[in-house]
């Protein structure tokens, strides 16, 4: 038994992703009777448990159903712990490493909080 309900989080991922996702990997699909469009309507409405068997039944490759249980599994765990990414340069990421070492901060979201606080951005 899966330790969280994610079904709210995949219709959420669903909706958004799975026909971007669909093209990006259409040439591994072997839709035999089927139009990609046919497929394509199929997923969106597909719970995560059929989406696999989908998959299964008409990829040739395992490569894109493992992508997107990785990437759902991604999506489903910053959604459930309300996370978000971020892209900063190398030499930003080590200067904040280094602040994290010196003052003993428990994360980025820590240090971020406590140079808000004492800049005068805390008035935001």
């Amino acid at each position: 038994m899966a330790k969280y309900d994610n079904s709210q989080f995949w219709t959420e991922y669903r909706d958004a992703h799975i026909e971007t996702f669909l093209l990006e990997f259409k040439d591994l699909f072997e839709t035999k009777d089927r139009t990609m469009e046919e497929l394509t309507q199929e997923c969106r409405v597909a719970d995560y448990k059929e989406i696999q068997s989908i998959f299964r039944r008409y990829l040739k490759e395992k490569e894109p159903l493992n992508k997107l249980r990785s990437r759902f599994r991604t999506y489903a765990y910053k959604q459930r712990n309300q996370l978000s990414s971020i892209s900063i340069s190398m030499t930003t990421k080590e200067k904040m490493d280094s602040l994290i070492g010196e003052h003993g901060y428990a994360d980025y979201s820590d240090l971020i909080e406590q140079l808000v606080k004492h800049s005068n951005l805390s008035d935001l």
